[in-house]
């Protein structure tokens, strides 16, 4: 690969292809450990004191993203993200922006103007929350407060830099890595203690195979939807909809709530209980209306529409997917396993990724 800058020639029995794919997993896990650390550097002005009791009172030695510079991720990224999908909804001629590449640069910068900008706000939010929390800041007050968003609008913008280093000299999408690899975590903790619950006969064991099964039907779902529409999964054509339709519905389930007692819901608004079904119908709605209103976009704009050649049947698969596991996960009550959004962007990404790592081996021939 070009971006290899050892010039040594490789030890009998290797290529220049294997050291290159080596180089590129070695970025990718090396930035992931640099993003991890940052959840260790604490906010700047909390009392020592007060965090060390709060990490007593949790039972846990480790730090607490929240009280971190990390504590947002690169969820205002994410959001500056939708923001723009949307936009691009609106207008199919803005879609062409970022497929130039005089104007890419323009537009990420962009994206990561209105990251920080969301981070800022956010950030304001939490400082203003620390502040309630008895004992907690040292010094409350406007100096707190801007000490706080200065060192999280800087995270951000580190952790945007990381994400471009994943993609250009790593693996797959470095933002997409680096959103979904704490989720992936905590899900993996999550299965292992449900396990551990069934091992000893607290949890059912059904539970533990349904999440499991649903998930395998997922990855071969999405897996028939890439043979037959080669490079979707890069393409967002699968991750968008679901995206979009998630947002839309938590949006559109909010009215239905000042009728529902406290009783009937559990885990957030999107994810009532099973006999209330305005989410369900909300995303059997939503997630057909995004897909072929984003593959119409995508086709006016004349970019990628070879991505996809089976747009109603990526409609319905995805409606099926979001459906069929939110109702699932609602059924069971386990609202700490991931749902169809997750699961959904989880696949495509490693899609991505595994589609990245075999592009490296081909790129070069054996030495």
């Amino acid at each position: 690969m070009t971006d290899n800058i050892d010039a040594k020639a490789p030890p009998p029995g290797t290529s220049s292809v294997d050291q290159s794919r080596f180089q590129r997993i070695a970025i990718t896990l090396g930035a992931l450990l640099v993003a991890q650390l940052g959840t260790f550097i604490p906010l700047p002005g909390l009392d020592s004191e007060a965090v060390a009791l709060l990490y007593q009172a949790g039972a846990s030695s480790l730090p607490i993203p929240r009280l971190s510079v990390c504590a947002l991720g690169v969820t205002p990224i994410f959001s500056a993200l939708i923001l723009a999908e949307v936009l691009m909804l609106i207008n199919s001629s803005k879609r062409r922006l970022p497929v130039d590449a005089a104007t890419r640069e323009t537009f990420n910068r962009g994206i990561l103007i209105a990251a920080l900008f969301f981070t800022a706000l956010q950030a304001w939010g939490i400082a203003a929350g620390l502040e309630g929390v008895p004992r907690m800041v040292v010094e409350p007050g406007v100096l707190f407060r801007t000490s706080c968003i200065l060192s999280m609008v800087a995270a951000t913008a580190f952790l945007a830099w990381l994400a471009s280093l994943i993609t250009r000299h790593g693996l797959g999408s470095g933002f997409w890595i680096l959103l979904l690899t704490p989720t992936v975590a905590s899900t993996i903790k999550t299965a292992t203690t449900m396990k551990a619950a069934a091992d000893i006969g607290l949890l059912p064991f059904e539970l533990l195979v349904l999440p499991l099964g649903l998930f395998a039907a997922v990855v071969v779902a999405l897996v028939a939807l890439e043979r037959a529409n080669p490079g979707l999964a890069a393409s967002g054509s699968t991750i968008w909809p679901i995206v979009l339709a998630t947002t839309f519905a938590s949006w559109l389930v909010l009215p239905a709530l000042v009728y529902l007692s406290p009783e009937q819901m559990q885990g957030s608004i999107s994810k009532l209980k099973p006999q209330h079904y305005v989410s369900f119908v909300a995303f059997g709605l939503l997630v057909p209306v995004f897909s072929l209103w984003r593959t119409q976009s995508v086709r006016e704009a004349g970019v990628g529409s070879g991505a996809v050649n089976t747009p109603l049947m990526i409609a319905t698969m995805l409606a099926a997917i979001m459906i069929s596991t939110e109702y699932a996960i609602a059924k069971t009550g386990v609202y700490e396993l991931p749902g169809g959004e997750l699961q959904v962007m989880v696949v495509a990404v490693a899609l991505c990724t595994l589609q990245a790592l075999r592009a490296s081996k081909t790129k070069a021939a054996p030495v």
